[in-house]
Order: C-alpha cells, then structure tokens, then sequence
C-alpha cells in the first residue's frame, strides 16, 4: 500500500476557560492566526518571544465560530474533531477536565479546563487520523504537569506554552518527529507513524505473494509463527498449505498473512491452475497509458520472463495478455497461442495481470437446485432430497457464494475431482426420478406420501450448475 504522507499542520493553539471571560486563546502558532471579532484586532495573540523565522500571516480562524466546539464540557478527556463553518479548516484536540477543589477554589470553580487544538487544512494530503496519538500524548502530558507542578497555571504570560508549540508544529512538519525539553525531569517525545486501513480478512484458498524480501526484514524478536511460515511463502501456497507445511495453526497463519497484508509485504492471489479463466480489466488501458513501454518492458521481464532468455516484444506481451478471454481457459490459451514456444513463465505472468489489476478471475460457483441445506421441519416445503453421490458436509457450499477454490481447499481436492463428484460423472446409471402420485390422490395425502423419515422432500432430482463469474 502506497503512504500518501503526513498531513501538513496549519496551526496549534492553547486554549483555557477562564472563570470570568469564558474560554481564551492563551498561545498560539504562527502568531496571528486566531482572529476574535469580539476586540477590535487580534485578541488572542500568542505571548512570550517571537520567532522572527515564522511567518506572520494574515487571520486564518474566527475563534468566536470555534470556541464552543474548543472546550465543550460534555465532551471533556474524549478525542473530538470538527470543522470550521466559515473556514476550509479541519480541528482535532481532546479538552482536558481537571477537577482540584483545594488547588484551584471557587475563583476557578474548582476546575480547570484547557485543550491543545491542532488545525489542518481540509481535504489536504494524507489522513488525520495519523494525529490522534499525538493528540492523546500532548493531552496526557500536560494534564501530569499540570497536576503535578501546576505547570500551566503558573505560566501566566503563555510563554512556556508557546515555546513548546513554536517547535512542536515545526519539527512535525518537517521531520515527523519532536523531542521537547520541558523541565529538568521531564521531555515531550513523539513521532508520526501512518495509518493504513484495516486488511480485507484471510482465506485458506489465497496465495500470499511477496512484494518486499522478508528473509532481510525478519528478526529474531519476531513472532515465531511470523518466523515459521515466511520460509513457506513463495507465490505458490496457498494459507491452509502454508499452515501445513510450517505446523502453525491455521488462525494463527491467517493472522501473520493478515499482519503482512497490513503494511504491504505481501498481496494476496488465486491459486493458479491451467483450468482457470481470465478476462483483462479496464485498468489495463491505463495501465499501457501511465507507464512506459521500456518500464513496462523491464517489470514484465522480472516477473514473467526468464532472466536467461531475451525479452519478447512488447506488442507481443500486449497481444497475449488481450487474448485471455472468458470460456478460455489458461491451458486452451497456451496451445491456441503457442505460449510455450515463448521465454514466459505462465504463473508468474499471469500472477503480475493479477497484482497490476489488469486480470480478472472468472471464478465458479457451484449452485445445487432445488437446494437442500437443512432438514428442519420449518423449510421442508423448499428442500429438496440431497443427491446421494454428494457429500453432506458439501451441501453447505453449494448455495453459489462458494467457489470452487474455496472448496477444493477446503476439502484438499482438485478442482477436476469436485467438478467430477458434483456432477456424478462416475456414475454409469442416472439416479432413479422420484415417484410421481396419481393426480386421483388428495393433495394432504400427496404430502404425506412425498415425506420420508429423514425430513426432506422428494421434489425433482436435484442438479448442480456451475455459474461462471
């Protein structure tokens, strides 16, 4: 997954509720930035030294539109973020509630509350959500200062506040990073780190495929699962052979292929066979458009041609990917287009049309009809007596959201055997069609007469059709 990077920082501010005046801006960077239609300017300026290298632009915020949402006290020691109505500005904080009656008094209603309100631009670059530690953080750390050395109410002027976030907007800005001297015996420290979306969930019947070199990425302090199946990666196993091979429990394999999806080591495929069918995507025209033919040229060579063999033409790679079709499958491809007279690896250049989006599965489902999944009497008007050469552990997979891969690994059988015991292909005689009452026969006593003791019906002989999509 490709890191967009970190969002850029607007401006942070300090805000406090003052006992007599409401909530007030007491620091701010850049200086200038909060704008209070109530006073005649700027009355919220940044105290303490000025940095002459910062910039003084002109008001970004209406701090009156703002202020309700800067300390909301139903909202007090949670994350919050909100928008400004007549700004493009996104605001993240967590207002802080500490409740001291014998430090603070009723001249500060036996509270005090504040909150370090980070502002970005809206719609920019990046997630904010890569913040939100570093919210959670500069809360926290003020809040022990303040309830340990009263560190913020003693700074009257803001000028050890505004110090402290004059270098944190700058060294996360520029390097990501920050590490803040406070005091003597204590240091703000914090880093970004981005955040991807949570993995699509793991399947048996997926192939992991590397896209980094795990062997120099692993270290003795990782999990010893991770350790055990990463030696079992290689483009060809499938999650459950992994499992196997490594003697890892499947979850637990599942979890680590999951893990590694996360931060881009490895895409997951289908599992290769001649059998399967593949169509080309619509992406495959930009795919020609956005990259080079000489770029295009040196990744299709890595992936799909051997290294001792010259590269064929690009045309030709081009003509060979557009004639995968629906209803051909891959081995029909091969012989129809003479592919293994070509210096190509069939896996591996089908695996790159997968990993470029530029290929599409054609996967089957198997669809039993009149279906016949349970025996309860509630459904017995739509069930159906299940085939006899079909296994009942089978049935459940045969409703069409199943295909065939799923099965196959499910089961540990090729795909030419479940297609063979689907359709019954060894059997020499059709199964008998079930008896049909006479139309003199009542139709309660029809009922009765189709029941059998095992609770299913006895409908039409039940067909399984393959639908292809």
């Amino acid at each position: 997954m490709e890191f967009q990077g970190f969002p850029r920082l607007i401006c942070i501010f300090y805000a406090y509720f003052h006992p007599l005046t409401g909530r007030i801006v007491k620091a701010q960077v850049p200086d200038g930035s909060i704008y209070d239609a109530r006073s005649s300017g700027l009355a919220v300026s940044g105290a303490g030294p000025k940095t002459p290298t910062l910039p003084q632009p002109k008001p970004l915020i209406e701090f009156e539109v703002i202020q309700e949402y800067t300390i909301p006290q139903n909202f007090c020691n949670k994350l919050i973020s909100f928008y400004s109505p007549t700004s493009n500005h996104v605001f993240m904080g967590l207002p802080v509630k500490i409740e001291d009656h014998e430090k603070y008094g009723i001249s500060h209603r036996n509270t005090f509350l504040f909150n370090f309100v980070f502002c970005f631009e809206r719609g920019a670059a990046g997630d904010i959500d890569c913040y939100e530690p570093i919210v959670r953080k500069m809360a926290r750390v003020m809040t022990t200062l303040e309830v340990e050395t009263s560190f913020l109410l003693k700074d009257e002027d803001g000028s050890a506040v505004q110090n402290i976030i004059e270098q944190l907007i700058e060294d996360l800005n520029s390097y990501g990073e920050c590490q803040i001297p406070v005091n003597s015996s204590c240091s703000i420290n914090m880093k970004l780190f981005p955040t991807y979306p949570n993995p699509p969930p793991v399947y048996d019947y997926q192939v992991p495929v590397c896209m980094v070199n795990l062997d120099r990425l692993k270290d003795v302090n990782w999990d010893l699962s991770m350790l055990a199946i990463i030696k079992y990666i290689d483009g060809v196993n499938h999650v459950k052979r992994i499992a196997e091979l490594a003697d890892v429990d499947p979850q637990w394999t599942r979890l680590c292929i999951q893990h590694l999806v996360y931060y881009g080591c490895v895409i997951l495929i289908d599992i290769f066979q001649f059998s399967n069918i593949y169509t080309v995507t619509t992406e495959f025209i930009s795919f020609l458009e956005n990259a080079s033919m000489d770029a295009m040229i040196d990744a299709v060579c890595l992936t799909a041609i051997f290294v001792d063999a010259a590269p064929i033409p690009i045309s030709k790679l081009i003509d060979l990917y557009c004639n995968l079709k629906h209803g051909i499958t891959v081995r029909e491809w091969v012989q129809q287009y003479d592919v293994e007279a070509l210096p190509i690896d069939v896996r591996r250049f089908i695996s790159f049309g997968i990993i470029k989006a530029i290929l599409h599965r054609v996967n089957t489902y198997p669809i039993l009809d009149p279906p016949a999944y349970t025996s309860s009497a509630q459904s017995m008007q739509t069930l159906a007596m299940p085939p006899a050469h079909i296994p009942m552990e089978w049935l459940p997979y045969l409703d069409g959201t199943h295909h065939l891969d799923e099965i196959c690994t499910e089961f540990g059988k090729s795909a030419k055997k479940v297609r063979k015991i689907l359709t019954n292909e060894n059997e020499a005689v059709p199964p008998p069609l079930p008896s049909q009452p006479t139309p003199s026969e009542k139709p309660e006593r029809r009922r009765r007469k189709s029941s059998n003791a095992s609770g299913w019906i006895k409908t039409s002989q039940p067909r399984v059709y393959f639908i292809d999509k």
